[in-house]
């Protein structure tokens, strides 16, 4: 932890007053003890990304395996209803289609705690339209259950539009906090009309806890612990996401973030569950899913090519101070065999840490480090070059948070003390 404090201190070479003292505010507070509560319990979510069942031809109407549904006009689509923007993860987004009524898809959820936040995310658009087909929708999300025949509703009577061409899905996030331990989840397609008709698609559907209060708000990551982009299956299952050298950028996405191969043949990425070929028997820190890429040539550790894993977080505010946790290994492998070189964390161009060679352990590493946010969107990246064959970089578990109020105010105090004293040296 001191390791990463005097790193964010010698970024200064001639400090002013307010730079010394966000800057101390933040050191002093991750020295004082930054215990990272874990943000993120996540809620399993089946077939999060609609994956299942595979090449499905268009325009038919199937049952989603994990999903319910009350009516038989849903299905899932990589062409036919989805027919317009960047699909937000892997090939295929749900649809629920209103010919005649609304239609929905649900599933029930258990072992929720009434006491605490939650954050549900996923990414939506609309078929863009033919025939008696509009090309908008009006949805809802609700929790239904035994006490809530009705439904709480979480976000009512949304309309959206086809986002067209290959632009991105609309993206969408609700915190809330339940009313019962048990719910139904339940997407919503409304009905407007006799003279209407309209397609919802979905897609990246993730749900977890947050974990930390603050009066500055916690900081919302998009798909944090990799879960929006399914369960890969018992045993072992390995989601890749890109799976040919072409890179086709229909397929090659990952909700909420974007990954660059750096320049090496081949390279894959994607998420995997414990025990698969990437992982072996180290336990996935969090959820079900942990992100890898795996390359499959070799550079020097020096070498300009670096693959890179970026997402830009948003809702930050200007010269705030912020916590950072994430986990990170790498490929089991005797000797290091499969250790990936120079891993390095930034944000917003400020570099966080680097590891000149990620050492296998039998578990992964977790770290907490802080940094003062210089405007209000920053550039999160996780990168890695590769000093051998087969190398794989391995995340999960990334969540932001405010310095609480008291350490910041300790922080400033002594900043303030030690600057004066400065001050007088001179």
């Amino acid at each position: 932890m001191l390791h990463s404090c005097e790193k964010i201190i010698a970024r200064y070479k001639e400090p002013t007053v307010k730079t010394l003292l966000v800057t101390l505010m933040a050191a002093l507070a991750l020295m004082l003890g930054a215990q990272h509560a874990t943000a993120m319990q996540s809620v399993y979510i089946p077939n999060a990304s609609f994956e299942a069942p595979a090449s499905t031809p268009d325009f038919t109407y199937i049952i989603i395996p994990g999903w319910n549904s009350n009516r038989v006009s849903v299905g899932v689509a990589s062409g036919g209803f989805a027919d317009n923007g960047q699909r937000p993860d892997k090939a295929q987004v749900a649809f629920l289609r209103t010919p005649n009524n609304a239609v929905n898809i649900n599933q029930m959820l258990t072992g929720l705690d009434t006491t605490k936040k939650y954050c549900l995310q996923f990414w939506h658009n609309s078929y863009s339209g033919s025939g008696a087909i509009t090309n908008a929708c009006q949805f809802d999300v609700a929790l239904v259950g035994a006490s809530l025949p009705t439904g709480q509703i979480i976000l009512g009577g949304y309309t959206n539009n086809a986002v067209g061409g290959s632009n991105p899905y609309n993206y969408q996030y609700i915190v809330f906090t339940p009313t019962t331990n048990e719910v139904q989840l339940r997407f919503r397609n409304l009905y407007w009309g006799s003279l209407v008709d309209s397609v919802l698609l979905l897609d990246g559907i993730t749900l977890f806890q947050l974990g930390h209060s603050s009066a500055v708000p916690e900081v919302i990551v998009k798909n944090p612990s990799f879960e929006a982009s399914g369960y890969q299956g018992p045993g072992g299952g390995v989601g890749f996401i890109n799976v040919t050298a072409g890179w086709s950028p229909i397929n090659d996405v990952m909700a909420g973030w974007t990954y660059y191969d750096g320049g090496y043949n081949n390279a894959t990425f994607g998420t995997g569950t414990n025990n698969n070929p990437y992982f072996w028997i180290v336990p996935v820190p969090e959820g079900q899913n942990a992100f890898f890429d795996n390359k499959s040539e070799q550079f020097y550790a020096a070498s300009s090519k670096q693959t890179m894993l970026k997402q830009t977080i948003d809702g930050l505010q200007n010269n705030q101070g912020y916590y950072i946790s994430f986990n990170y290994s790498a490929r089991p492998g005797a000797g290091n065999v499969y250790s990936p070189s120079n891993f390095t964390a930034k944000i917003g161009g400020i570099e966080l840490m680097r590891d000149d060679l990620i050492e296998w352990d039998w578990t992964y590493y977790s770290t907490t480090l802080t940094f003062i946010a210089n405007a209000t969107s920053m550039d999160l990246v996780f990168g890695t070059s590769n000093s051998v064959n087969g190398s794989t970089m391995m995340v999960d578990d990334v969540s932001i948070w405010p310095i609480p109020e008291p350490l910041a105010l300790s922080a400033l105090g002594l900043g303030l003390v030690a600057w004066l004293a400065g001050r007088r040296a001179r």
